[in-house]
């Protein structure tokens, strides 16, 4: 069930110790995954949003802005298909297997990072009460260049600090900001 497969992605994390020692943010295609997916399996179980999970890298607006505004004459957003093609890469798997996209996901991400992007985080859910109904996903906001870098400053203090104090949680104080989150695997 979905609470224990959270435990366990927290376990990694931990393991990994990513939060601790690293900072990090989660990358997804898209806003659907953690806007609407995680945030109603969270919902469904009365479990709150995982600080980590409420800002992430939404890969099709990172890619955009990397490689430039449009895919292909298109002005929309590329899907993982299209920012593969652009790059000469072959998706490879099941398309629609969770486990296949996201290893495609991370070939995207490894070659923007070879190409020089700097991978910000660049959505964030909004609390309860604060969304908006003109939006097709309400709690979904962008994140500005400011808030990312401000989110990555503090993310760096606390990881300073959690190394006296771990048994705080250090992202407690973040939860009611409206700042952004760390970068992508950042060793301090």
């Amino acid at each position: 069930e979905f609470p224990t497969v959270l435990e366990e992605f927290q376990s990694w994390l931990e393991e990994n110790k990513l939060g601790s020692k690293y900072t990090f943010a989660l990358v997804t295609d898209g806003p659907f995954d953690m806007g609407r997916f995680l945030r109603m399996s969270c919902k469904n179980y009365s479990i709150s949003v995982p600080d980590y999970a409420s800002r992430w890298v939404n890969l099709k607006k990172a890619f955009s802005n990397f490689y430039g505004k449009s895919v292909k004459g298109k002005r929309s957003l590329p899907g993982l298909h299209c920012m593969l093609d652009k790059l000469d890469l072959k998706f490879q798997g099941n398309p629609h297997s969770g486990l296949d996209d996201s290893r495609n996901i991370a070939r995207v991400v490894e070659r923007l990072l070879r190409d020089g992007a700097t991978l910000r985080v660049n959505e964030c859910l909004q609390k309860q009460g604060c969304e908006r109904k003109d939006r097709r996903l309400q709690f979904v906001y962008p994140v500005t260049k400011k808030q990312a870098e401000d989110w990555l400053n503090r993310c760096k203090g606390i990881l300073v600090e959690s190394d006296s104090t771990k048994e705080e949680n250090p992202y407690q104080e973040l939860q009611d900001d409206n700042e952004e989150k760390a970068v992508f695997a950042h060793e301090e």
